[in-house]
């Protein structure tokens, strides 16, 4: 019984160590996006963590060129409108609309 159990133990810890060793190739396009003011934020790109949609956000400002600004300005109508937001995902460059998501 004891030479069972030993077998097992060491069947599983082996186990353990192959799994762990076993190497995950990360995708050309993987990358880590950056957060402000707490929010995720996508520029041309998809988080790959299934989300939910919650809506649509507009610049307030929309003649300011400096990016920043466009950005934060997103941002802060995101966070007014869509609380619940933990992403905003800005589908063009243009930087005046983004969607507010959650992840699930």
């Amino acid at each position: 019984m004891k030479q069972h159990v030993l077998t097992i133990a060491a069947i599983l810890g082996i186990g353990l160590l192959t799994a762990f060793t076993i190497s995950h190739e990360v995708k050309k396009s993987a990358a880590e996006v950056k957060q402000m003011q707490g929010l995720y934020i996508f520029f041309c790109a998809e988080p790959v963590k299934e989300t939910e949609y919650l809506g649509n956000v507009k610049a307030t400002m929309y003649m300011s060129t400096d990016t920043d600004d466009r950005i934060n300005s997103v941002i802060k109508k995101c966070k007014k409108d869509y609380p619940q937001a933990e992403a905003i995902v800005f589908k063009s460059l243009d930087l005046t609309t983004a969607d507010a998501v959650k992840f699930k």
